[in-house]
């Protein structure tokens, strides 16, 4: 007749042994698994699909899905909703540069004659890079490019072609010049008779300087009340009459 089965453990798990020998025990076999088909062992983390995206896709997935089942708001709402906050106000582009006279110019501030009015002005440092073999970027007589920020403030930002150009070659900088004057038609060539006398060399200088740049001069004697004798200042005045000069005897007098 068999022996009873013995019951071991006395907690919360049942274990049932079956004694196959003398001294050997070993575990009885389970014959019933169906129990542990409900368990869902491992529901939460077995994915076979989703094992192979990327960590986030499941959650961006959800987002496009909720997204589309979505109802729209109402207008009632919509209105409820706090405002948020505005985008900036697009920039007013700036207005197009305006063609101005410079009528003074001093290294990097200049006077422009623009809009029926002279304005002060700054000249952009970009027109000091250009190597034209000027040392000085602008000059008056140049018809220039300027534009406004908004504050009053004007600045020159490109010089048109020059039709003529008068200067003189810098001591230090040679060869490199300096600009004078710049799209001049005439050049008037002042010297007083007397107090200081005249001086034919200095008006020669500046014939020269005429005759290289394009533009006509003209010779004005100043100052004739002082003339005590008339025949001196025609023979001083004849050779520039002959190469086809115009002169020119004025007095304030």
């Amino acid at each position: 007749m068999p022996k009873p089965r013995r019951k071991a453990g006395g907690g919360g798990t049942r274990k049932t042994l079956r004694r196959s020998g003398s001294v050997k025990r070993s575990r009885a076999r389970r014959a019933d698994w169906s129990a542990t088909l409900d368990e869902d062992w491992d529901a939460k983390d077995y994915d076979p699909v989703q094992r192979v995206m990327r960590r986030d896709e499941r959650d961006r997935r959800r987002r496009i899905e909720e997204a589309a089942v979505e109802s729209p708001p109402s207008p009632d709402a919509a209105a409820a909703r706090p405002p948020t906050a505005s985008a900036p106000a697009p920039k007013t582009p700036a207005a197009p540069p305006r063609t101005a006279l410079v009528t003074a110019a001093a290294g990097m501030s200049a006077r422009v004659y623009v809009d029926g009015e002279e304005r002060p002005a700054t000249v952009r440092g970009l027109l000091t890079e250009i190597d034209d073999g000027f040392i000085n970027p602008v000059a008056v007589g140049d018809r220039a490019a300027v534009s406004e920020d908004g504050g009053g403030a004007w600045a020159i930002e490109s010089v048109e072609p020059r039709k003529t150009v008068l200067a003189r070659a810098d001591p230090f900088l040679a060869p490199r010049k300096q600009l004078i004057a710049a799209n001049a038609d005439a050049l008037l060539i002042v010297a007083s008779w007397r107090a200081p006398d005249f001086w034919p060399e200095l008006i020669d200088r500046y014939l020269i300087a005429a005759g290289l740049s394009g533009i006509e001069p003209i010779i004005c004697v100043n100052k004739a009340d002082l003339i005590d004798d008339p025949k001196a200042c025609e023979n001083a005045l004849r050779v520039y009459r002959r190469m086809g000069h115009r002169t020119l005897l004025t007095s304030a007098v």
